[in-house]
């Protein structure tokens, strides 16, 4: 039985596995080196760019996902505080705001035994993850930054769920 988090026996491309994930999907992508590929999900509030890296020493493959939004300089330690609460709530991966520009980001990354490649359920579960988590924090930061509640109270209202029909 194979599991989530097999990998293949050999490889020659070591993004091949994701490429075949993403053509399963039918999601559209690029190549730009050998060592990424890129590409788009729709999400709930926006369209998430992704690309996947791989980087072959010590065998990592990476995922990245950006929310394209502009975090006010005045709010950069309210965004910086949302942040971490959402991090402590993750189970993988994690979100950073890069210090130049204040752009947001997910990360996450498998670090794989020497020769294996990813297989195209472990593409699929990091792609899931990076949506899941991005889908947590829009709202919140939305919340955060239009509706000048705390990052506390946005976090709460962006992870709450209902329960049953009305």
């Amino acid at each position: 039985m194979k599991t989530d988090f097999e990998m293949t026996a050999t490889y020659d491309d070591p993004l091949d596995e994701v490429e075949q994930f993403l053509v399963d999907e039918q999601i559209l992508f690029e190549r730009p080196s050998e060592f990424e590929i890129q590409f788009s999900i729709a999400g709930t509030w926006c369209d998430y760019p992704l690309w996947f890296r791989w980087l072959p020493n010590p065998s990592l493959l990476q995922i990245e996902l950006g929310i394209e939004a502009k975090v006010p300089q005045n709010r950069h330690l309210d965004v910086a505080d949302l942040i971490i609460q959402i991090n402590e709530r993750l189970l993988i991966g994690h979100f950073d705001m890069w210090k130049t520009d204040r752009t947001l980001v997910f990360r996450h990354g498998q670090i794989l035994s020497s020769g294996q490649a990813p297989s195209e359920t472990l593409a699929k579960q990091m792609s899931r993850a990076a949506t899941d988590a991005a889908e947590v924090l829009v709202p919140a930061l939305n919340f955060l930054l239009w509706s000048e509640k705390t990052a506390a109270q946005s976090v709460e209202a962006a992870m709450f769920e209902t329960l049953g029909e009305a």
